[in-house]
């Protein structure tokens, strides 16, 4: 008995190790060519007009640049870069003194300036690097959430690198997608409270609170609101399933944990809500682009959005689907939930899929801010809806194969 015992722990820690080490070089070999330069991403030759005979990589588009938002240069890259060198010579970053006559470079959050993987940007290809890392992070987390809610080995890999390629990283490299890893992360961490209080144990508030702290942390608070929604939905589920005498316990420790993720977040909240009333946001609030839909014929664009070409090849093809059509999955969501993850985690991951694909105005009433630019609300919400698909899309193990690992 012991050593089958040994045998099995040895195959689970090498199956571990295998998975984790797919999800780690994923990214890698994907990139393999920016890592050997044979093509070039970085912001500085692409957004600064200092280089000529700029051509388009094997995808196309013009002008050829690999992403949409020019904020991966001028404010991820260049303010990034201006808060690591500050950081790492001994200074807090408060303050940009190369801008005008100064502005808040904390409390500017786009800039992450406190974010540690941020500090990358010191380095020749240092942002590239940080994609990298927060590509493995998203999928190393989204797989380990995955199989401690009951899902099997091959699906929770194929699912966490579905999150780790989700739309949001293949179109967007700013500040936007540096929260989105700690999504999973987050809701990994509501997992591990519930099982502790279940088997009356105390302690693990570690990942969610790291999760929420990161967020914060990571430079673009809409997107972390948004993350927020979902993870307090799924808080309310996970607790309707537990005795009532855990309800309490298990909700007690978990808002310790949202506080304690607030208190470490003090340094970039404190900057940023001072200056958010001297601000100027743009076309970032109001009701601008409440009413923008995605044209039907371009609604398979959503799933495969290299369907109609690369980025800038078409334009006018981002949007929201409508109310209809998302009323329309959400009650197919709930027929297919008996043969998902469970009724209640299956339902919330479509109306999360919803919220993210569905009808701008719905998002904006339940949201409680103002419309993004017209390309952006969709784009961003990928990376909720990729996940929300994993869940619905995965099938569990029976109940007496579930494990944390």
């Amino acid at each position: 008995m012991p050593s089958t015992n040994i045998d099995e722990s040895a195959d689970r820690l090498k199956y571990t190790l295998l998975c984790v080490g797919v999800l780690v070089l994923a990214p890698v070999l994907v990139r393999a060519p920016q890592l050997f330069d044979l093509l070039l991403a970085d912001p500085t030759l692409l957004y600064a007009g200092l280089a000529d005979g700029l051509r388009a990589g094997p995808l196309g588009g013009f002008p050829p640049f690999p992403t949409i938002d020019p904020n991966i240069a001028f404010t991820s890259h260049a303010l990034g870069h201006r808060a690591a060198l500050d950081v790492l010579s001994g200074h807090i970053p408060w303050w940009n003194h190369f801008e005008g006559v100064g502005t808040p470079l904390v409390g500017e959050m786009q800039a992450a300036a406190l974010f540690p993987l941020t500090w990358l940007l010191v380095l020749k290809s240092g942002q590239f690097y940080m994609h990298i890392a927060l590509q493995v992070i998203s999928g190393v987390a989204t797989w380990q959430l995955l199989r401690r809610i009951g899902c099997s080995k091959l699906a929770a890999v194929a699912a966490a690198l579905a999150f780790e390629f989700n739309g949001t990283f293949a179109w967007l490299a700013n500040a936007v997608i540096n929260p989105i890893p700690f999504l999973p992360l987050t809701l990994l961490g509501i997992e591990i409270l519930r099982e502790r209080v279940a088997r009356a144990k105390a302690g693990g508030h570690a990942f969610l609170t790291i999760g929420l702290a990161a967020s914060l942390y990571a430079g673009f608070p809409e997107v972390a609101y948004l993350n927020g929604l979902l993870i307090l939905a799924w808080t309310l589920v996970r607790t309707a399933a537990l005795p009532y005498a855990e309800r309490w316990l298990f909700l007690r420790r978990v808002v310790i944990g949202g506080i304690a993720a607030l208190a470490i977040s003090a340094p970039v909240l404190v900057p940023f809500f001072d200056f958010l009333p001297l601000a100027n946001t743009g076309g970032h609030e109001g009701t601008g682009f409440e009413s923008v839909h995605l044209s039907p014929g371009f609604l398979v664009g959503l799933l495969a959005p290299y369907a109609f070409g690369a980025i800038f090849q078409l334009f006018r093809t981002c949007g929201f689907l409508g109310r209809r059509r998302r009323l329309r999955r959400l009650r197919t969501g709930r027929a297919r939930a008996r043969r998902g993850c469970g009724p209640n985690l299956s339902r919330l991951a479509n109306h999360a899929r919803g919220l993210g694909a569905g009808d701008h105005r719905h998002l904006v009433r339940l949201s409680g801010f103002g419309a993004d630019r017209e390309d952006r609300p969709g784009i961003e919400a990928r990376g909720l809806l990729s996940l929300s698909s994993a869940v619905v899309g995965v099938q569990p193990v029976r109940a007496r194969r579930v494990r944390a690992h």
